[in-house]
């Protein structure tokens, strides 16, 4: 278990260390042409960001991989754990690079979150309500 989280924050971390660069060199890119303070170099960033947010999800399949382990656990596993009151250890990192994500989400320039669609909690229900026959932007 102790692997699933160091891999999944090992990741966060790595990856934001790439997010962070494709900001500068967005703002660099917007302070040469002398636009740095325009709703275009907003728009990148947030685009940027929301590009994170679904490789994170892919990559936080660190849960399922949890669950699997759990259940691949055998009786007399189990019941070791139970006569010797060592519960199943639980993942932690999926909670503790929540701040990591929370600052990929916020609305650059607000503070705020929100800005653009989070591609990370998008679900079916969501697809199915913007279906062309309910949305004919789609």
């Amino acid at each position: 278990m102790e692997e699933l989280d160091e891999d999944l924050e090992a990741w966060v971390v790595d990856d934001n260390s790439v997010l962070l660069a494709e900001l500068q060199e967005i703002d660099n890119g917007h302070a040469a042409r002398g636009v740095f303070d325009s709703g275009f170099r907003i728009t990148a960033r947030n685009k940027a960001r929301a590009r994170a947010l679904p490789r994170y999800r892919k990559e936080s399949r660190a849960r399922r991989a949890a669950n699997e382990l759990r259940a691949s656990e055998g009786a007399v596993h189990r019941l070791y754990r139970a006569l010797g009151r060592r519960p199943f250890r639980t993942l932690e990192a999926p909670g503790r690079v929540q701040p990591v994500l929370d600052r990929w989400r916020t609305t650059d320039g607000k503070g705020e979150p929100g800005g653009f669609p989070d591609p990370s909690r998008l679900t079916l229900d969501d697809l199915l309500r913007t279906h062309p026959s309910r949305n004919p932007w789609y």
